[in-house]
């Protein structure tokens, strides 16, 4: 139990130091480009971290399979770090596309691995508070991260330094932990797409929602950097209007995880799409 903890705790603040980089890097780039692209080829700049983040989901089942889990969040650890870097190295929109792609794997790797990680370690009773506890430092860190964009007035490569730090630190963070691989059992590969199917089905409202808020979430990060480069708008107001989207999604979201173990995920999430739509 108290190794559980242990990992528990090494978990969440190794995503909380990444979701800080990941909420750094993606408007920082988004507003460097905006001085010198139009809005539409930095829209879809922005996209192709996304873009790497959904495809890397395809596969990172295969890779946990190999690898385990530490070692695929550590890989995507370090290959984040690795990218953040070379964006800082090389310069030119084209070569930005591929470190965007790779930098979108590597939070694939990352978000999946930790994520899984801390649903098998977890039980059914507590999933709920432990996952709103994740979920409350990941947005934590991914609130921080948008306040270091004004460092860039003292010099370019500061927020490049402090979001590849983020990376390094979340890596030593994994480092003292053991391998984890999850059980795999002994079942067809039909079997096993059939299970998978069900699972989807079942679960398509909740991750219907999910998309919703990821839209939300990267139209803002990707889209309010070039509305404020055309709107002459401070980098500071910018820096702080990113944070205030992610600081009002944590406020509930420790409560919200805690009253979703007593009443139950699918009528808190039924409460929660009801307030969404009326705002």
């Amino acid at each position: 139990m108290k190794d559980n903890k242990f990992i528990f705790i090494s978990i969440v603040f190794s995503v909380a130091t990444t979701t800080m980089s990941q909420g750094l890097i993606i408007p920082l780039l988004a507003s460097l480009e905006s001085k010198h692209t139009n809005i539409l080829l930095n829209s879809l700049s922005t996209s192709i971290i996304y873009l790497g983040l959904f495809i890397s989901m395809f596969f990172m089942e295969q890779v946990v399979k190999h690898l385990g889990l530490k070692n695929t969040v550590c890989v995507g650890l370090g290959i984040g770090m690795t990218s953040i870097l070379l964006f800082l190295m090389y310069q030119g929109f084209y070569i930005w596309l591929l470190f965007r792609f790779l930098f979108g794997l590597a939070l694939g790797a990352v978000h999946y691995g930790t994520q899984t990680w801390i649903g098998l370690i977890t039980s059914s009773e507590k999933r709920g508070k432990q996952m709103a506890i994740y979920g409350f430092l990941a947005g934590v860190g991914f609130a921080i991260g948008p306040l270091w964009i004004n460092t860039f007035k003292i010099a370019e490569w500061i927020p490049f330094a402090i979001a590849a730090s983020g990376f390094l630190i979340s890596l030593l963070a994994m480092i003292p932990l053991q391998n984890y691989r999850p059980l795999n059992p002994s079942v067809g590969r039909k079997r096993s797409f059939k299970i998978s199917k069900m699972v989807y089905f079942i679960a398509s409202p909740a991750l219907f929602m999910v998309f919703v808020f990821g839209f939300m979430e990267s139209s803002l990060n990707g889209g309010l950097p070039i509305f404020a480069h055309h709107e002459q708008i401070n980098i500071s107001i910018l820096s702080l209007a990113l944070s205030a989207f992610v600081v009002g999604s944590l406020v509930l979201q420790i409560p919200l995880g805690h009253i979703s173990d007593i009443w139950g995920r699918r009528i808190v999430l039924l409460f929660c799409a009801i307030v969404g739509c009326g705002l």
